[in-house]
């Protein structure tokens, strides 16, 4: 008797230590692929969805998106899960200016795709917008627009996000992703110390 009992708790004993060990092993390459295998990779596995990523963000089609344009740079977007993409940049917000003293308004020209993407900066599974070819101050999209010799006028904008980046999958699913845009080329201000003394 006393040697059933010690034969099973033996047995229990070696069926924990095997179970920890599992356990350990199965933590260990959890950690390890943490850095390696993102929560889209592995919805991808499951049920995979049309998204665009970016700079390690993914833009899904029933999200509010926004992007805020650097003034140097080229960001690659990056197209998953659809076989082919139209990519194309549309007015998002109308404003008035004037044009050689002819008074516009944004929402006039449909598409300004020209304006953030060239050509050549499209591929099959991903593109470009190359900050460092596009100026993305607000005055000189418009002047890309209606030419560069152009005098243009405009008061100051409510909001910045003018444009909005529509990519179609060949199945109609679309992501629509709003570009913001700096009015005067300034896009922001960084400290290089943490205080200001008056």
């Amino acid at each position: 008797m006393a040697r059933r009992k010690s034969a099973n708790i033996g047995k229990i004993v070696a069926v924990a230590i095997a179970i920890l060990l599992l356990l350990a092993l199965v933590g260990g390459l959890v950690m390890y692929l943490k850095g390696i295998i993102s929560k889209d990779d592995i919805t991808d596995l499951i049920e995979p969805k049309f998204r665009v990523t970016c700079d390690k963000q993914s833009y899904y089609a029933d999200s509010d998106n926004l992007i805020v344009l650097p003034s140097s740079g080229r960001l690659q977007f990056d197209v998953l899960n659809a076989e082919s993409v139209t990519v194309e940049v549309v007015p998002d917000i109308d404003f008035e200016f004037t044009v050689n003293g002819e008074k516009h308004h944004f929402f006039e020209k449909e598409k300004i795709t020209g304006a953030f993407i060239s050509t050549n900066d499209v591929y099959g599974g991903y593109f470009f917008i190359d900050c460092d070819e596009h100026n993305f101050d607000v005055l000189n999209i418009l002047k890309t627009l209606y030419g560069e010799d152009s005098t243009i006028e405009m008061d100051k904008l409510q909001s910045l996000a003018i444009a909005r980046l529509v990519v179609t999958s060949d199945k109609g699913e679309t992501i629509s992703i709003h570009l913001q845009c700096s009015q005067s080329g300034i896009t922001g201000v960084e400290l290089d110390k943490d205080e200001i003394n008056f």
